[in-house]
């Protein structure tokens, strides 16, 4: 019978050791120096198995963390102006077109019936009005100008303006006309 309890128990402690006990005693054999570099990876750990308390102050880098996860600091100051670039090449010249100012001096006659004369002021042949407006008058307490506006007069770009007369004099006005080729 003495052999048959030997079975028996030996049997047991087999039994044991294969359920349960022998992960908690094969788990004291393994260490660090065990497993090779790089040989645990995310799937072989169990969630909330790495805190911030095993893991080393200083061992982790901006490259550790999804992006967004980490805080973004203040703005820094800024840095010193660099150095000024050479000079590049000259551009072509626009094929915009070319401005002139042309002056235009205009009577003021003195008629009672009609105070209000309409003068049509041209630009050159081969340009176009963009813009007009006085320049002076002779007597701007007689004298008055608006500040026209332009118009196409039988094929040519002009500035039309009207000036009134409200003194009993005759006077002139200088428009100044912005014309383009």
């Amino acid at each position: 019978m003495a052999a048959n309890r030997y079975a028996v128990v030996a049997s047991t402690v087999a039994l044991v050791i294969s359920v349960g006990g022998g992960t908690a005693y094969a788990s004291g054999l393994v260490g660090s120096r065990d497993i090779a570099d790089g040989g645990v990876h995310r799937v072989d750990l169990h969630a909330g198995a790495v805190t911030s308390a095993k893991v080393a102050d200083g061992s982790l880098t901006r490259t550790d963390f999804r992006a967004g996860a980490l805080p973004t600091g203040p703005t820094g100051p800024t840095g010193p102006t660099g150095a000024i670039g050479a000079t590049g090449a000259t551009g072509p010249a626009g094929a915009g077109p070319a401005y002139s100012y042309v002056d235009r001096v205009e009577p003021i006659p003195f008629n009672p019936i009609r105070p209000v004369v309409t003068h049509t002021l041209a630009c050159p042949a081969g340009t176009h009005i963009l813009a007009g407006y006085l320049v002076s008058i002779t007597d701007p307490t007689a004298f008055t100008g608006d500040t026209g506006f332009p118009q196409e007069v039988a094929g040519i770009s002009a500035w039309v303006v009207g000036l009134r007369n409200d003194g009993v004099s005759t006077g002139s006005a200088t428009f100044r006309l912005i014309c383009a080729s």
